[in-house]
C-alpha cells in the first residue's frame, strides 16, 4: 500500500501508456483489415474489368427492337426503290446509254408539249454533253447515269403534271464530270449532303421553273406523297428576269427547288 502511495504517479503513467498502446494496436489491426478489404475490392474490380474487356456486350431488348424496326424500314424503302428501278434496262455500252438519255429527254419534252408547258432550249436536264454526240458516257458511269436519268424522268413528270408555265433549268450533281453546270446543276460543295450509311448515298437535283404558287404547292405535295426517300433541301423565289426564260410575263415568279434523294448502292459492286 505504501508502495502504491509512493509510486502513484508512475503507476498512473504506466496505466495510461498501456491503454494508449492498446488503442494503437487496435487501430493498427483495423487499418490492416481495411487495407486487406480494399485489396480484395481492387482485385475484384480488376477481374470484372478484364471480364468486360474480353467479352462481347449483350444488347438489351429495347435496343434489339429498335434495330429490328430500323432494318425493316430500310428493307421497305429498298424494296420500293427496287420496284421503281425494276423496269430500267441498264445500258451495256456507252452508245446504248447515250441513246437512252436522248430518248428520255425527248420523252420529257413531248410530255411537256402535250401539257402546254414550255421547255427552255438551254435546259438539257443535266445531260448537255450528249446533245450532238459530242461525248459518250464513260463506261464506269453507265449504271449510275441510267438511274439518274430515271430519277430526272420521275421528277420531270411530276413537275409537268403540276402545270408550270416554263421549265427553265433542271439538273443534278456532276458525276465524274459527266454532267455540266449549264443546266442549273448543283455543286455538291454548296449544299451539304445528308449523313447516310455505307449501304446508301444521296444525290442532289435542282429545278427552276416559272408558274403560280399553285404550281409550287402541287409539286411539293407530289414530293411529300412519294414512297421513296426524297427531301426538299431549299426553295428560292425570285422575279422573272429578261433572258432567263422564254416567257417575258411580268410578276411571274421563278421557283428554284433543290431536292435530295437517297439511293442505294448496287449489291453487285
Amino acid at each position: 500500500m505504501s508502495n502504491f502511495k509512493n509510486n502513484r504517479l508512475f503507476i498512473i503513467l504506466f496505466t495510461l501508456l498501456g491503454v494508449g498502446l492498446g488503442v494503437n494496436c487496435m487501430l493498427i489491426v483495423l487499418n490492416v483489415l481495411h487495407v486487406a478489404h480494399m485489396k480484395d475490392n481492387l482485385k475484384n474490380l480488376k477481374s470484372q474489368l478484364q471480364s468486360l474487356m474480353s467479352s462481347s456486350p449483350s444488347p438489351i431488348k429495347k435496343n434489339v427492337a429498335v434495330t429490328a424496326e430500323n432494318l425493316q424500314q430500310i428493307h421497305k424503302v429498298r424494296n420500293q426503290w427496287d420496284k421503281f428501278f425494276g423496269e430500267v434496262q441498264y445500258s451495256k455500252t456507252p452508245l446504248e446509254c447515250y441513246l437512252n438519255l436522248q430518248t428520255e429527254i425527248e420523252t420529257i419534252k413531248d410530255r411537256a408539249k402535250a401539257a402546254n408547258v414550255l421547255i427552255n432550249p438551254k435546259c438539257c436536264f443535266g445531260f448537255s454533253k450528249y446533245l450532238n454526240a459530242e461525248k459518250f458516257p464513260d463506261t464506269q458511269n453507265l449504271r449510275e447515269l441510267d438511274r439518274q436519268c430515271q430519277i430526272i424522268s420521275m421528277l420531270g413528270t411530276m413537275l409537268i403534271e403540276s402545270r408550270p408555265l416554263e421549265v427553265i433549268s433542271f439538273g443534278g450533281e456532276s458525276l465524274n464530270d459527266e454532267v455540266t453546270e449549264e443546266d442549273g446543276v448543283l455543286n455538291k460543295y454548296v449544299v451539304s449532303h445528308l449523313h447516310t450509311h455505307n449501304i446508301s448515298y444521296s444525290k442532289l437535283f435542282k429545278l427552276s421553273f416559272t408558274g403560280t404558287t399553285q404550281t409550287l404547292r402541287l409539286f411539293i405535295n407530289k414530293i411529300q406523297h412519294m414512297q421513296i426517300p426524297i427531301f426538299i433541301r431549299d426553295i428560292e423565289v425570285s422575279q422573272q428576269s429578261q433572258g432567263r426564260g422564254l416567257l417575258s410575263v411580268e410578276n411571274v415568279p421563278v421557283f428554284s427547288i433543290a431536292v435530295e434523294i437517297v439511293d442505294f448502292k448496287s449489291e453487285t459492286t
